[in-house]
């Protein structure tokens, strides 16, 4: 008999370029009743040229040119299995 796993299902997100060469800004929960959100703000990196490859002291670099467009991610109707906030140390 064949074993069963169950795995989560990772829906596509249609904006995943804009995760690359991203910078967190910001990771916070809200709560509006009995609700819970995750906050995540971040800065997206638009190219405004294809990057360029040149050399400094000899070793390979690489160049981009383009600016940061904050954008926020909301994650709504969140449920903790255990919460003692974002991050534990």
């Amino acid at each position: 008999m064949a074993v069963l796993t169950r795995h989560t299902r990772i829906l596509e997100f249609p904006h995943t370029r804009s995760l690359v060469n991203a910078r967190l800004e910001n990771l916070h929960e809200e709560t509006h009743g009995s609700r819970r959100e995750l906050i995540f703000d971040y800065q997206e990196l638009r190219l405004l040229a294809p990057p360029e490859l040149i050399a400094i002291d000899d070793r390979p670099r690489e160049r981009l040119r383009g600016e940061y467009i904050p954008r926020r991610l909301r994650f709504r109707g969140l449920r903790w299995m255990k919460s003692d906030g974002i991050f534990m140390l």
